[in-house]
């Protein structure tokens, strides 16, 4: 019975290989009854010399992985001659080789259109050159112009605005084309015309003692220094004007002093740093004349009391009840579900500044801000904001302005904050 089965898979075998289709004789043959059977040696070497010419003829056409298929199919059948070994290894090392090349392909493309979105448009266009597909490298080709097309149009205008002598608006759109496109050999080019700008600019403003427009033009310097270095010395020169103001205000001379012969050196002679300076000896020579009076000397003295002075025993103070609200050491931040979140401040002057920085701050703010940038002050029920860098307020530009529930402080870029004015109601809720 079961040798009757032998001789139908056989003869269907037989058949499939004379009308050609080697895949259904192959099916048929693959069997191991009739694979292993000595009246199947005929067929079985038939089949593995038509699926070799069939491998070859794969690869000739460059179906690698059908001749490789092939080939594996005879080595099934156990008739895989030393040709046709010799023909299996050559096309597996030639796809293994195609598969390898197709890697670095896709690696090459990636690249560039990695480089591409990061805004490195000379470098794409260098790593276009690496990608073999011609659609691939004609679609990179055509985003690349896109990008640099668009570009040029917002740098053309930037040229427009340097010409005119908005230096700043030359600025914001130069940076909106690196942002948004990429750089370029024409941005790179603009970059020279707009530090040249900006330094003449902050060495006029600096000779005319115009401090506000120097912070003013502070962020457009930081944001070139990375393209042009030269100008981390103008950048230094508008960062010590800003500390200057911040010791001013409160009251610190003696690094006021140091600051401004910081800024002299960097910045050279101006009419009103050499008035401020001489403001400061005066100071300087006042404190010294009072420590060398009398009065001096006696100060100087731990303890020292006048003669005559009697001691006054003062009745004992009862001290208040304790307030039913918090009493803040330090900032409080209070975050809502669902709602907007507080920073609760006790001190009657609470500073603001970078985050990070040499300047303690009692509101660390992230961005390109000043070390120092600004105090919120309360006087009796009032509050108020002044400012040491760039800042508006309501998106007005302000330098001491005074404070009105929900009014919107921006320090530059996406910083910003809403102030609450504490209720009055309450005795421990003061910014």
């Amino acid at each position: 019975m079961f040798g009757r089965w032998f001789y139908v898979r056989v003869r269907a075998a037989e058949r499939a290989l004379e009308q050609g289709r080697l895949d259904d004789a192959y099916a048929a043959a693959q069997q191991p009854d009739v694979r292993e059977h000595p009246d199947a040696a005929g067929l079985l070497d038939e089949l593995a010399r038509m699926l070799t010419a069939r491998a070859r003829l794969h690869r000739q056409a460059g179906r690698l992985a059908d001749a490789l298929a092939d080939l594996d199919r005879v080595a099934q059948l156990g008739r895989l001659s030393a040709e046709a070994d010799d023909l299996r290894r050559q096309t597996a090392a030639e796809l293994q080789r195609h598969a390898s090349d197709a890697a670095e392909q896709r690696a090459a493309y990636a690249q560039a259109a990695d480089h591409l979105r990061a805004g490195r448009l000379e470098t794409a266009r260098q790593a276009l050159r690496q990608v073999a597909d011609p659609e691939q490298r004609a679609e990179l080709a055509d985003a690349l112009d896109e990008r640099v097309r668009r570009a040029g149009e917002l740098l053309a205008r930037a040229g427009e605005a340097l010409e005119r002598g908005d230096v700043l608006a030359a600025v914001r759109m130069w940076q909106d084309a690196r942002a948004r496109f990429g750089q370029t050999p024409a941005a790179d080019e603009l970059v020279l015309r707009l530090g040249k700008a900006l330094r003449t600019l902050v060495e006029a403003w600096y000779r005319e003692g115009r401090l506000e427009r120097l912070q003013a033009v502070r962020a457009a310097v930081a944001a070139l220094v990375p393209a042009d270095p030269t100008l981390s010395e103008p950048e230094r020169l508008v960062e010590l004007c800003a500390r200057a103001a911040g010791q001013l205000a409160a009251r610190q001379f003696d690094a006021l002093r140091q600051t401004l012969l910081r800024v002299k050196a960097g910045g050279g002679e101006a009419p009103w740093l050499t008035t401020a300076l001489g403001a400061l000896e005066r100071i300087a020579d006042g404190e010294e004349q009072l420590l060398a009076s009398p009065l001096g000397l006696f100060a100087s003295q731990d303890g020292a009391a006048p003669p005559d002075a009697r001691p006054v025993t003062l009745p004992p103070a009862v001290a208040p009840a304790a307030p039913t609200g918090v009493t803040l050491t330090r900032p409080l931040l209070v975050l809502v579900d669902g709602g907007p979140s507080f920073l609760l401040a006790q001190p009657e002057r609470v500073r603001i500044g970078r985050g990070g920085s040499r300047y303690p701050v009692e509101v660390p703010l992230p961005g390109d801000v000043l070390g120092h940038h600004a105090d919120i002050l309360r006087r009796g029920e009032e509050y108020f904001v002044a400012a040491f860098g760039p800042l508006t307020v309501n998106q007005r530009p302000a330098r001491q302005e005074r404070l009105r529930d929900g009014d919107r402080i921006e320090f530059g870029g996406p910083v910003r904050l809403t102030f609450a004015r504490p209720s009055p109601m309450s005795a421990s809720a003061v910014l």
